[in-house]
């Protein structure tokens, strides 16, 4: 049975997600209030593609993170259950008497 410890909470995706929102949220800011003029245009628009791609990123890996740690958990039970099985098949053939065809 291996032992393995739960996914942690951590994922850089998602902490690049929220920079890049945190950095969307500061452009469209600036551009709100005419410092970056046109550049905060197209700041924000591709703050908001990084913050969507990093996002998208982020959950498809802690998900699949997640799905392999419960599988591993369920293999590892499915394993037990079946050298239990065989063990009690191996005692059940030996006291138990086989008969051969009619």
């Amino acid at each position: 049975m291996t032992t393995e410890r739960p996914p942690s909470l951590f994922n850089v995706w998602w902490v690049l997600a929220v920079l890049s929102a945190l950095g969307t949220i500061v452009a469209a800011t600036l551009e709100y209030l005419g410092i970056l003029h046109d550049l905060g245009d197209y700041a924000t628009v591709v703050g908001l593609l990084l913050t969507v791609f990093f996002g998208a990123t982020a959950s498809t890996r802690s998900a699949v993170r997640e799905i392999r740690y419960s599988l591993r958990g369920i293999t590892d039970e499915i394993t037990t259950m079946r050298v239990v099985l065989e063990r009690m098949l191996a005692i059940l053939d030996a006291r138990l008497p086989r008969e051969g065809p009619p």
